[in-house]
């Protein structure tokens, strides 16, 4: 199994099959499914965010009667959240 790693030096290419300590080698590839599993998460989890984002937004626009206009005054009686949509930005992890 042939594995990327990124650096501030660049991108090394490794064979996991070639290591020759066995336990290393069972090493690298539970590090590798456990990587693999978390950016699956992490992938789901934006995806979930933004459909959840999108729908709040949809509701809101469809009930004008509970936009707030904005007030100069300084005292609230509720305490306004606001919800930004974030952009998602690619990492890969570095070893």
């Amino acid at each position: 199994m042939i594995v990327n790693i990124q650096n501030q030096d660049g991108t090394i290419a490794y064979n996991i099959n070639e290591i020759s300590d066995e336990s290393q080698r069972v090493e690298a590839r539970v590090i590798i499914n456990k990587v693999s599993t978390l950016e699956a998460i992490k992938e789901g989890l934006t995806l979930a965010t933004i459909t959840h984002r999108r729908n709040l937004e949809q509701i809101c626009n469809n009930n004008p009667e509970a936009m707030v206009v904005a007030d100069n005054s300084d005292s609230s009686e509720d305490e306004i959240e606001t919800v930004e949509e974030e952009n998602s930005t690619e990492e890969t992890p570095e070893s």
